[in-house]
């Protein structure tokens, strides 16, 4: 998958802002989870809704570099489909790895995210525009087990109304926080 937008801000700016745990928290890692509530308290049914992201946290030793490892983990007993196996409750499982492959400032930032079911590569390529900075986006993943792979190869239509939608809303977010 390969797509491009311009975002109105510096190229120097917009690399910085997507080099951050705070931007791989929030666009790159595949684990989040949340809570649905119901109630019926004040008459009439409410859902309510809560998204939680697992810290991204450097786990490599010096500055942000090619080869720069972080890592996504949430504490064991948080989740009890997580505790299955895991004798010590109080150790962090691991659920995702980030590995920088490229970095070019303000040019290229690559990565590989690597997780249970999916093996993703991103790389961000941030050019001059006149508006602003022109960011392609070129991504490529490869899902393990069978219902991955079969949900991946029937909907590629889904996935491409779902790219454009996320493309907005990157744009909204780099605009907003760059």
């Amino acid at each position: 998958m390969q797509a491009s937008i311009v975002i109105h801000r510096s190229r120097e700016a917009v690399f910085a802002c997507v080099t951050t745990t705070t931007f791989l928290e929030q666009w790159v890692t595949p684990h989040k989870s949340g809570t649905l509530t119901m109630s019926t308290e004040r008459g009439y049914f409410e859902m309510h809704h809560s998204v939680e992201i697992p810290p991204v946290r450097q786990i490599s030793q010096g500055v942000l570099s090619k080869g720069t490892m972080f890592r996504q983990a949430r504490e064991a007993n948080d989740d009890p489909l997580l505790r299955r196996g895991i004798t010590d409750h109080s150790l962090p499982v691991t659920l995702a790895t980030i590995e920088v492959t490229e970095y070019e400032p303000p040019a290229v930032f690559a990565f590989i995210v690597t997780s249970k079911r999916e093996v993703s590569q991103f790389r961000l390529i941030f050019e001059m525009a006149p508006e602003g900075t022109a960011l392609t986006l070129i991504e490529n993943s490869q899902f393990s087990g069978w219902l991955s792979r079969t949900l991946a190869s029937i909907a590629p239509l889904h996935f491409q109304e779902l790219n454009t939608s996320n493309m907005r809303g990157l744009k909204a977010y780099l605009e907003d926080h760059c």
